[in-house]
């Protein structure tokens, strides 16, 4: 009685926001039909564009987690209501003075780059349809902002500058290239495997490495490689090899993953072993460059928390 009674009030919390969502959508829209009756200044129409779009991602996140009720017309209404704001912009932009527009860019280059450090930093505390929503329209967000002002802006060249905003932006959305990546391939492999064998396999790996700490520990106090763990150790990087294959099938973009995965996933699953190097001990630098799976992994265990979290209530 006590889960349903939980049940109901969550069923109930997510209708109010639902209908909260709902008048937050008209009432943009009213904004945005007073906005076309004047002469608004660009900051006015990005600091609305800024809350419909918000406004868009809150919609599109709970859609896709499958906690809200609301009909797809909200979503449709919000892109077109945003779309009227962005033709009032680039209206603006292309009668702006050079300077001006300038200057206006790199203040939306400004919010745009917070906006983005605050949805990466939010990222592991979100559910993961949320977080894989909220990097992708960030990151279209940033894309709408070039195509806008490329007239007005030698974007290239600012990637290759030493500060400003425009800069820290286009940083930022590599980062965003990198984290949405990542999270889209987390949720391939939930939906093909489940998010508890996931979570699992993410358990397995960080015992594995720890077994391989046990293992050089073990072979310095022993003054030297010990034969029979060499085919222990060869085991566990079978099962690195295979996470890793696992990874590469599954990823969008596989050559951007494996350049930034080979030093980290790749090197440390290779059965150093069974490698013959003369003066290279090539068993113990085999397993120490294990470590190297360490500090992604541990991300990858932070990402899966949640479906830890639901299956040890389950």
């Amino acid at each position: 009685a006590e889960l349903e009674t939980d049940a109901g009030l969550a069923s109930r919390a997510g209708e109010v926001y639902d209908r909260a969502l709902a008048v937050r959508a008209r009432q943009l829209q009213k904004r945005v039909a007073w906005l076309a009756a004047g002469d608004p200044s660009p900051e006015e129409l990005w600091s609305t564009l800024r809350t419909i779009e918000d406004a868009w991602s809150e919609v599109s996140s709970r859609l896709a987690e499958g906690t809200s009720s609301l009909p797809r017309e909200t979503l449709a209404g919000l892109e077109a209501v945003a779309g009227d704001v962005r033709a009032r912009l680039l209206s603006w932009f292309a009668s702006a003075p050079a300077e001006d527009a300038a200057r206006v860019v790199e203040g939306f280059a400004a919010d745009l780059r917070d906006r983005a450090d605050e949805v990466l930093t939010q990222a592991e505390d979100v559910p993961l349809e949320a977080a894989v929503v909220q990097i992708d329209s960030t990151r279209l967000e940033i894309e709408r902002l070039r195509a806008m002002t490329d007239a007005h802006v030698d974007w290239p060249n600012w990637r290759k500058r030493d500060r400003g905003a425009l800069r820290d932006l286009c940083r930022v959305e590599r980062r965003l290239v990198r984290e949405g990546q990542e999270r889209r391939l987390q949720r391939r492999m939930e939906g093909l495997l489940g998010r508890r064998f996931v979570a699992w396999l993410e358990n397995l790996t960080l015992l594995l490495i720890v077994a391989v700490l046990g293992i050089l520990v073990y072979e310095w106090r022993a003054g030297g490689s010990i034969p029979s763990l060499v085919w222990v150790d060869t085991a566990i990087c079978a099962v690195f090899l295979a996470d890793f294959g696992l990874r590469m099938a599954l990823v969008d973009g596989r050559w951007l993953y494996f350049r930034r995965h080979a030093l980290i996933d790749l090197l440390p699953s290779i059965p150093f072993g069974l490698l013959h190097l003369p003066g290279l001990d090539v068993v113990r630098t085999g397993r120490a460059l294990r470590f190297l799976r360490l500090p992604p992994l541990v991300r990858y265990v932070r990402l899966a928390r949640p479906a830890i979290r639901g299956f040890r209530a389950g």
